[in-house]
């Protein structure tokens, strides 16, 4: 017997069929003495002995034997008939069997119905189980029939996406995950009833993506261990999975997927910086390496400052930047040349600061630099007769070097909340902030750290108390009988949540606490309010997760969300040249 479940009526086809093909081919079956059965000792001996390991054992190991005793007894039973003869012991120890058989049945059916993660990978089982109830219990039976119908379309989801996940790593594009993609958004309503279904179907889908991930990045590290690797090749090596990933994106969010897509966008504008900037400039180059009376200071000027943003593409050992003639070094010292020739050393003096400033290793020292060196660029720029061309690169400077000092100091606060300093260290480190906003006289900022000071030290201070409080009062809400005073409990949970509400943002960007296990302590006291109309609404939260870096998830909790590339006043920073300061809002 192959088959896991066997109905009864197949079981006894098959036995009585073996029992007339025996019959037969032995010629008559021996006549008995009346009285006497015409059974072998050994097949009821057999019967007895699958029927005792069937009671020793449990789940699939039971219904085995049950099956295999079955099958001895309807034989047994057949050959009785056959001899119109009955035995009490037979007739007993098959009424036994039977309905062992179904109650073992039942236990199977009972135990992976009702589990969404077990179904998928036994629905055929489970469907052929209640095949063989229906003929013992009908009602019983339609009910599981029922359930399974709600299971069975995606179950046809899980099998189809299963079987595409089975392709061999070369098959798989983006025409294949957009499939998979299309297949569960058909199923997104179901997948609400049953949240696991769609959990266990993206897990499969997530295996397939990680054997394509490294097979990935076991082609970029032999690329890489070229001593010129190409850039091309690392291009196509990312776009295939960056491709293929596309559609899944927003299905299987993994850092390590979203590191990819960055590497790529990261490439591809390298890539972009070789192939177009280097073009514009080599003209630029190309122009002024004839003599010329009057040069193009604006354009070289807007040029060095270019280059001096890209000058990390040109440090790498790509084999596309091996053969460029004349190469970025060369270039650079060309144009700072002819600037140096035109009286604009002031200009060549500032970009040599501005470069040894920015290659300085992160530390309070550089910090102190960068705000002496602004404090200078102010100072400079407010004096008379200075040069308009001058000034507009010194503005240009100062402006650049607020966001880098903006950038640095949220770094280190970051970097220091995470090596657990004490309170004290913490008071001290915003005191220093504090001080460099003071020196440049930058009242919003001094406004803005102030604040933050406050929040973050309250977040790190009164927060976990603060969760462990709503855990407690949500626990005695629940027990408290419905009266006055449960409404009152209630406002007070309310306006608690809303507190911690109003402190998620900051723990989010200086990555305070565990603030998703946070988000989910609050959601599920929410979910338990019944207020009719409820005395306080609770903070709407909004997530964004930079999809690129996968380095932050800031949350949210006002009517309005502002965007630019300042920090002050923004809730979401865009360090992007093409941001204006405060871009917009929603």
């Amino acid at each position: 017997m192959n088959k896991v479940f066997i109905k009864m009526s197949d079981l006894r086809s098959i036995s009585s069929k073996r029992a007339y093909s025996s019959s037969s081919n032995s010629g008559k079956v021996v006549k008995q003495l009346i009285g006497i059965s015409p059974l072998n000792k050994e097949w009821v001996d057999s019967a007895k002995q699958k029927l005792k390991y069937a009671l020793k054992t449990k789940e699939m190991t039971r219904i085995k034997y049950l099956i295999n005793c079955l099958d001895i007894l309807y034989f047994c039973d057949w050959i009785l008939k056959n001899h119109q003869i009955q035995d009490i012991e037979i007739n007993q120890m098959l009424n036994k069997t039977e309905t062992l058989y179904i109650n073992a049945v039942i236990n199977y059916i009972e135990a992976n119905i009702h589990n969404p993660k077990e179904i998928l990978s036994s629905f055929d089982l489970v469907s052929a189980a209640v095949e063989v109830l229906n003929e013992a219990n009908q009602n019983m039976s339609q009910k599981y029939k029922l359930m399974l119908s709600r299971y069975s379309s995606l179950y046809s989801t899980f099998q189809k996406i299963n079987e595409i996940c089975h392709l061999s790593t070369a098959q798989f594009n983006k025409n294949i995950t957009s499939q998979i993609s299309s297949l569960i958004a058909l199923q997104e309503t179901a997948f609400k009833v049953y949240p696991q279904l769609k959990e266990n179907i993206l897990e499969i889908v997530s295996r397939k993506l990680d054997i394509i991930h490294a097979d990935l990045f076991d082609n970029v590290l032999k690329e890489n261990a070229q001593d010129n690797p190409s850039i091309k090749i690392l291009l196509s090596l990312f776009l295939n999975f960056t491709e293929l990933y596309k559609p899944l994106e927003t299905l299987c969010l993994q850092k390590r997927y979203t590191q990819v897509v960055a590497q790529y966008n990261e490439l591809a504008f390298s890539n972009e910086i070789i192939e177009d900037y280097y073009q514009k400039w080599l003209k630029l180059y190309h122009y002024h390496s004839l003599p010329r009376n009057k040069i193009d200071e604006k354009s070289i000027i807007s040029t060095i400052r270019e280059m001096d943003k890209h000058n990390a593409v040109f440090t790498k050992d790509y084999l596309e930047l091996k053969d460029l003639q004349p190469s970025f070094t060369q270039m650079k010292d060309f144009f700072i040349s002819l600037l140096n020739k035109q009286g604009k050393d002031s200009i060549i003096h500032y970009y040599k600061i501005e470069n040894d400033l920015l290659h300085l290793p992160d530390s309070e020292k550089k910090l102190e630099e960068i705000v002496r060196f602004i404090k200078h660029l102010i100072e400079k720029t407010n004096e008379n007769g200075i040069n308009s061309d001058l000034k507009a690169e010194l503005n240009r400077i100062q402006k650049d070097f607020l966001e880098v000092l903006d950038k640095s100091i949220e770094a280190r606060v970051i970097s220091s909340i995470a090596t657990n300093i004490s309170h004290n260290s913490l008071k001290n480190l915003f005191d220093k902030i504090l001080k460099l906003y003071y020196d440049i006289n930058d009242l919003s900022k001094i406004n803005y750290w102030q604040e933050t000071k406050k929040q973050v030290l309250k977040c790190l201070t009164d927060v976990p108390s603060m969760i462990e409080k709503l855990q407690k009062d949500d626990i005695f809400m629940k027990e408290t009988p419905e009266s006055k005073a449960k409404d009152t409990l209630k406002e007070k949970l309310l306006n608690q949540i809303k507190e911690v509400n109003d402190l998620l943002p900051v723990m989010a960007v200086y990555q305070i606490g565990n603030v998703h296990e946070y988000i989910k302590i609050i959601s599920h006291i929410e979910k338990g309010f019944s207020l009719s109309s409820p005395l306080h609404k609770p903070s709407d939260r909004m997530i964004v997760h930079d999809k690129y870096t996968a380095k932050k998830i800031i949350i949210f909790g006002k009517s309005k969300i502002h965007i630019g590339r300042n920090n002050p006043g923004n809730d979401i920073v865009l360090k992007c040249d093409w941001v204006s300061g405060i871009h917009c809002w929603f």
